[in-house]
């Protein structure tokens, strides 16, 4: 799944992945190329030394795009790059992955410094090719190739971030990111990527009443692509690109969740972006949202503490406005989803299968005959995903409504909102939070300050908090974090707050 929920960088390469494409060293593009590409030629294994003769084992024909896997196999080098070219269509790419030496890996050595002067003048001999570097946020590298001994706890993505208002910006930008990608074009025509293209093609719609310009920010996270792009007067627009493997899923739910939100809560419609345009483009599904005015957490201010109280009046606003009885079923219609998520799970067996099925009559036991009023649940309620006004830090607006739901118990997002503050001011993995709150620590004293009180506000007992901590994990692995765990580890978890027997 890493390989695949991180591949949005593809488009980076351009629309000759939508050809015919030869990949090297990376088998585990294929689920997300078959979805892109006209045919698809795979080599593995392979070395960039020539002695090894690698190319015996290319097809003769030529290619659109070559895709080289230079993170595990070592950089490629000049001679193995003009062998790839003979392998090339007119206009045909080469696309290469590979580990970026200027990324606060190993700063204390003369090659840091070397790379440093070198990224920063521009001066390195035979570079005849676009780079395009790629951040790794919390710890987590952005890109196909994953290998865990690139890991890193440092998030150069904030720091990158807080230097975006400097001039030199764009030299300073490959000091923050774990990866290149280096394109290399040997034609005369203008490289452009996928995004480039896009708004070339709505440039060019005479019915279109909007010009774009730049793009100022691009971001590949999991499952979508996310940019920023100025139109000709300096207005800003938002710009999702859905990857090819999750088309029709996400995209469309969050799309579905606001035009629904800005028709049931008029209230809430100040703080949502507006859906202007949307469309496809080559089997790439895009939606541009007007952009809500305002700063992020990571660019603007590190006062979490300030952050999180105003996410949480906020989360307070959203359960007043939109607090009902359980209509329909829902809750347990949308708690059956979640669990039969965690049952199809890779390591799932039959007796976790039938652990869940008895916790599952447990907690439904519970909830009917303790039910509480219902809240609009987001289900990614962090302050990274909240807009800020610069000034008085209130909330501006509120982003990535894809995991949401129309109704659920009340808790929830205050859970992710603290979780997820945790994360980044410790720099620790979500397991490790659930490992020091519902294991070892517990809460902190402002955190279960910001807990007693909006248990006061909706009235929920201790008894119901427990089963909203178990319904949190349960939301949390079966629509988030789907790998990476061990289920004894995820069992035990839930007896530690439930006793299933």
């Amino acid at each position: 799944m890493q390989n695949i929920a991180n591949s949005g960088w593809l488009y980076q390469i351009g629309d000759v992945i939508f050809g015919d494409v030869l990949t090297i060293n990376c088998d585990n593009l294929s689920d997300v190329l078959n979805v892109y590409s006209k045919s698809i030629y795979k080599i593995s294994e392979a070395t960039f030394n020539i002695k090894n003769n690698v190319f015996s084992k290319i097809s003769n024909k030529k290619y659109d795009c070559i895709i080289v896997n230079a993170v595990d196999n070592g950089n490629e080098n000049p001679e193995f790059i003009e062998y790839l070219n003979s392998y090339l269509k007119i206009n045909g790419i080469i696309a290469v992955v590979e580990i970026n030496d200027t990324n606060f890996k190993n700063v204390f050595t003369y090659k840091y410094f070397y790379n440093v002067l070198r990224k920063v003048i521009n001066s390195s001999e035979g570079d005849n090719f676009d780079g395009y570097y790629m951040q790794s946020i919390y710890g987590k590298i952005n890109q196909v190739f994953y290998s865990s001994g690139y890991k890193s706890v440092k998030n150069p993505f904030l720091l990158k971030e807080k230097l975006r208002q400097i001039y030199l910006n764009k030299y300073l930008y490959p000091l923050f990111s774990s990866l290149v990608l280096k394109i290399y074009n040997t034609s005369n025509f203008k490289h452009k990527t996928v995004l480039e293209n896009i708004i070339n093609n709505i440039n060019s719609d005479l019915n279109s009443d909007i010009i774009f310009k730049s793009v100022t920010k691009y971001l590949v996270i999991p499952y979508k692509v996310l940019a920023t792009v100025k139109d000709i007067e300096n207005n800003e627009y938002i710009f999702l690109l859905l990857r090819g493997a999750d088309k029709n899923v996400r995209a469309n739910i969050e799309l579905e969740m606001i035009n629904y939100l800005n028709a049931e809560y008029p209230m809430l419609s100040k703080y949502l972006s507006k859906s202007i345009i949307s469309g496809i483009y080559k089997n790439v599904e895009y939606i541009i949202y007007k952009k809500i005015p305002g700063v992020s957490i990571d660019s603007y201010f590190t006062d979490y503490n300030i952050a999180e109280r105003a996410a949480f009046d906020m989360l307070v606003s959203i359960g007043e406005m939109s607090a009902q009885s359980n209509q329909d079923n829902v809750l347990n219609n949308t708690t059956k989803k979640w669990f039969n998520s965690l049952k199809s799970y890779e390591n799932a067996n039959p007796e976790y299968s039938n652990y869940l099925d008895t916790l599952f009559e447990s907690l439904t036991k519970e909830v009917n005959e303790n039910i509480c009023d219902l809240v609009l649940f987001h289900g990614d309620y962090k302050i990274e995903n909240l807009i800020y006004d610069p000034l008085n830090y209130e909330v501006n607006g509120i982003i990535d409504w894809d995991l949401s739901e129309k109704q659920h118990l009340p808790g929830l997002d205050l859970l992710y909102l603290i979780f997820y503050t945790r994360r980044i001011k410790n720099s620790t993995s979500f397991i490790s939070e659930c490992e020091n709150v519902f294991l070892k620590e517990g809460f902190s004293d402002n955190e279960q300050a910001l807990l007693d009180e909006y248990f006061i506000k909706f009235d929920i007992s201790m008894n119901m908090f427990r089963v909203i901590k178990l319904f949190f994990i349960l939301h949390h692995f079966s629509c988030r974090e789907r790998t990476g765990y061990e289920v004894a580890w995820l069992t035990d978890l839930f007896n530690k707050i439930w006793n299933v027997n």
